[in-house]
């Protein structure tokens, strides 16, 4: 008898719980479609802010035609150089991807010179030690100078920035 008057209370609850659940799920679904409309709106409006963060500079100094640049991102992949320390033999193993402004044959003009700058930058990475490259001030000098002597090679191929996908010393 116990059994007979808890099993309506139990439906009771289960009937009471499935328009609960509904209403749950559709208060996440708006929330999402509304955050994912707030971000697209508010958070990346255009390409000046990601432009400008990536070259390290506040969009408001660009000028308004390299705020709007179209770049391409090109991996140069992995080297591994030996270090400028004089006390003991030291590695540096590092994998680059460069960010380049996107032109007609770019891709193309790179991958002909691909070893140049491979080059470039094994000389480059070779003239630092583990000292220089030990502090954050040190790792962004090494990228300045890199982007240096890649620009330095071709003038057709701007580089707007270097990342470090990995960087490893020992």
């Amino acid at each position: 008898m116990a059994d007979e008057a808890q099993k309506p209370k139990e439906e009771a609850v289960k009937k009471a719980g499935a328009p609960g659940v509904m209403v749950l799920a559709a208060i996440m679904v708006g929330g999402a479609f509304l955050s994912s409309f707030l971000t697209a709106k508010f958070i990346s409006p255009g390409a000046a802010a990601p432009a400008a963060s990536q070259a390290g500079k506040d969009p408001a100094s660009l000028p308004k035609d390299k705020a709007k640049t179209v770049t391409t991102f090109y991996k140069l992949g992995e080297f591994i150089v030996n270090l400028a320390n004089k006390e003991a033999t030291r590695y540096l193993k590092t994998d680059i991807t460069i960010e380049i402004v996107d032109s007609k044959d770019v891709e193309k003009l790179i991958k002909e010179k691909e070893a140049m700058y491979r080059d470039a930058i094994i000389q480059k990475l070779s003239e630092y030690s583990t000292q220089q490259l030990g502090t954050p001030d040190g790792k962004e000098k090494m990228k300045q100078d890199l982007i240096a002597a890649i620009s330095g090679l071709d003038t057709a191929i701007k580089v707007v920035n270097l990342y470090f996908n990995s960087l490893m010393m020992q």
